[in-house]
């Protein structure tokens, strides 16, 4: 009888193709560097979709279960005054529907296309209670809650921020974290885009308020 040597087993390596960690590949998009004008752009694009999408279901609403109030709303909206407390409303409404875009996508079409990500500081979708907060401070500290003149004094002061530190104070306060797609041919096409974007938006919204004033 000879002696079998019974090898014991090895333990199992981590298998790559079943390990969730490292079969994700990191997302591509790394640049943490300063973009404020990307990210500018990016909100101001998110920030009229969300607040469309926002105001669209909520007049709905009101027009379906409160005809004559929903009446008296849109007269109490028009004129530059009522233009103003318009934006304000759409702004502060646009939160909640920016925190699912973050929560679900790390951003909305305006930060896809600007290229900026946000992630916890793991690198991870953050939740929605927290992009919720994440987008009320930014409402607040960097939009200033959409009040002519706090606004301009906010984003400048955001602004140096960013161009100092590289984070803004919303960021620095959660450790959320920014990352943007790299510079190269299909981002700076994505900035074009955003930018005459953003005019477009802006100058529909004058012509929109000046033709209030005529026919109102």
């Amino acid at each position: 009888m000879t002696d079998t040597t019974i090898e014991t087993p090895a333990p199992d390596a981590p298998n790559d193709a079943l390990d969730s960690g490292a079969a994700r590949k990191p997302h591509p998009w790394t640049d943490t560097s300063a973009h404020p004008w990307r990210r500018y752009l990016a909100r101001s694009i998110d920030g009229v979709l969300a607040g469309g999408v926002a105001m669209f279901i909520t007049s709905t609403a009101f027009y379906l279960f409160a005809p004559e109030l929903a009446a008296e709303i849109e007269g109490a909206l028009s004129g530059t005054f009522g233009a103003y407390v318009y934006g304000f409303v759409m702004l502060a409404l646009g939160i909640p529907v920016q925190a699912l875009a973050v929560c679900a996508f790390g951003g909305g079409p305006g930060k896809w296309l600007l290229g900026v990500r946000v992630t916890d500081a793991d690198g991870k979708r953050l939740g929605y209670v927290a992009a919720l907060w994440r987008e009320a401070k930014v409402w607040v500290l960097g939009l200033g809650c959409g009040l002519p003149f706090v606004t301009m004094f906010t984003l400048i002061s955001s602004y140096s921020a960013l161009e100092d530190d590289a984070v803004a104070s919303w960021d620095d306060q959660t450790g959320d974290v920014v990352t943007h797609r790299p510079t190269g041919v299909v981002q700076t096409v994505g900035i074009v885009i955003g930018a005459v974007l953003v005019i477009v938006l802006r100058l529909a919204g004058v012509a929109s308020n000046f033709a209030d004033q005529i026919t109102g």
